[in-house]
This record gives C-alpha cells, structure tokens and sequence, in this order.
C-alpha cells in the first residue's frame, strides 16, 4: 500500500506522436500537391497546410521531448513538451480529475481547482474556454478515462496519508 506514494513519473506516448506526426505529414504532403479549382478551394487548401505544417514541428519536438506527469505526495507537475516553467499542482488544491468530452468525439483529462486556490497560468485560461478549468495536454499512453482513474486513486491515498505524517500529540497547557 505503501508504495502508491513512491513518486511516479507518467510519460507521454512517443508512438502516439509518431502516428501523429506522421498522419500530419500525409495530409500537408495531400495539400501541398493538390491542385484548387476555385479561390474558396485554394484557401481552404491553404488554411490545411498551414494547419498540418505547424502540427509537423509540433509532434516532431513531442517525440524528441515527451511530456511527464511526476506525481508524489504533494501534488503533480507537468514537464517537457511545450512547458517551459514547471509548477506542481498540489492534491488539496483540486476536486479531483474527470474525463472531459472535448469536440469532435475527443477526449481530455481535466480537473477542477478548489475555491480559493491560486489557477493564474495561461493554460488555466485556455481550458476555461473549453469548458473545465484545467486540462492536461499530452498524447498519454494510457486513455483518458485509464488517466483519471490512475491520478485519482493516486491522490486520494495521497491526501489520505497526509495526517498520519504530521500526527504529533498536541501540545498541552496553553489551553483556552
């Protein structure tokens, strides 16, 4: 039991973004190569190898840098990918982790900060409009719904554990 607090690193999925990236390359190499018969087909095939060219670095450097979930007992950070300052999250600063039905039949980990508790980042923002507070970006190797069920077990035992470490007999006189 005790060994769910041993600190975990989740890593991103390196095939997931090779699939990625290269599904990405097919369909700019698709618009690079097709001819538009009308000005609305040529902007919409210009939009695509915007779209498709910029997902091209994007899932390259995902490969060569996965993201990581590192939980321990106080919370989780994010790394590598696209983060470029690392903050730790703590456990008692969420309700928890749940799936959240992003468009187009996708799916997120997300999770919701508790009143009160510090949010300022702009990713924080950016999941607000997308209808939860927080998301975790990341091509994970597990499912969205394998995710939840791993970091809620993970930081529920966590809080769990948290007053058997600072159980100390109180301090006696002094008394109201």
């Amino acid at each position: 039991m005790s060994e769910i607090f041993e600190p975990k690193i989740i890593s991103g999925s390196r095939g997931k973004a090779v699939l990625y990236l290269v599904g990405s390359l097919a369909l700019f190499w698709a618009g690079a190569t097709i001819v538009p018969d009308t000005d609305f087909e040529r902007v919409l095939t210009e939009l695509g190898l915007v779209l498709f060219g910029l997902c091209l670095p994007l899932f390259g450097w995902l490969i060569i840098r996965p993201q990581s979930l590192r939980l321990n007992s106080c919370g989780f950070t994010l790394c590598g990918g696209l983060v470029c300052s690392q903050k730790q999250v703590l456990w008692a600063d969420i309700d928890g982790f749940f799936v959240h039905n992003l468009p187009k039949g996708n799916q997120a980990v997300a999770y919701n900060f508790r009143p009160g508790a510090k949010t300022a980042s702009p990713l924080t923002r950016i999941s607000k409009k997308l209808g939860a507070k927080a998301l975790l970006p990341g091509i994970w190797p597990l499912s969205a719904e394998q995710m939840v069920e791993t970091l809620n077990v993970y930081r529920l035992q966590a809080l769990s554990r948290e007053p058997e470490q600072s159980s100390e007999p109180p301090l006696s006189g002094g008394g109201l």
